[in-house]
């Protein structure tokens, strides 16, 4: 069964964002950036780079409707890079993507979530400890502890408000890395 992902696209001139979903996150991208066919049309003649990457969605229908949640909260902040993570931060603090959707509490695992390091500082920090917090008080409810690492990733625990155990992230990945690399990373 595939595994879905949601993503953040950026032209390369800075003034457009780009919010979509699929099976194969580097493919797509060479498809945005016209390197091979079926890029969608609204990316078109510009140069993109990958700024966020959601993954661990329970299924097809739910990463669609994060995809549909994502686009429409990040609209209401405005437009650009800071709107579309302001909205991406709204979706993840939600109980639910949508209406419909499955609460991310009944996920078997809560959503992965990478950022690129140059992105905005202050939204950056805010989503991955956001997801980190929210994944960490869910899955530590009865061990009383979370901890978590990788290669690139560098986790600590820390304690919630509510008392149960959290983790602070930090992360070095680069802006060249593989949809393999972003998805190994920990919510």
């Amino acid at each position: 069964m595939p595994s879905w992902n949601c993503y953040l696209l950026q032209s390369d001139c800075k003034s457009r964002t780009y919010v979509g979903a699929t099976v194969d996150p580097d493919r797509r991208l060479r498809q945005h950036n016209g390197e091979i066919s079926g890029g969608a049309y609204a990316t078109k003649g510009r140069h993109w780079s990958r700024i966020a990457l959601v993954s661990g969605f329970p299924d097809e229908r739910a990463a669609l409707q994060f995809e549909w949640a994502w686009k429409n909260r990040g609209r209401k902040h405005g437009a650009g890079l800071r709107a579309r993570l302001q909205g991406l931060h709204d979706v993840l603090t939600s109980e639910k993507s949508t209406s419909a959707a499955i609460p991310f509490a009944q996920w078997s695992e809560p959503p992965h979530i990478w950022i690129r390091e140059d992105a905005p500082k202050d939204l950056r920090t805010t989503i991955l400890m956001t997801s980190v917090a929210s994944a960490a008080c869910r899955s530590s409810t009865t061990s009383g502890t979370a901890t978590s690492s990788a290669d690139s990733t560098e986790c600590i625990a820390t304690t919630c408000v509510t008392g149960l155990s959290c983790l602070e992230a930090t992360t070095s990945i680069t802006e060249n890395a593989t949809a393999a690399d972003l998805t190994s990373v920990p919510a």
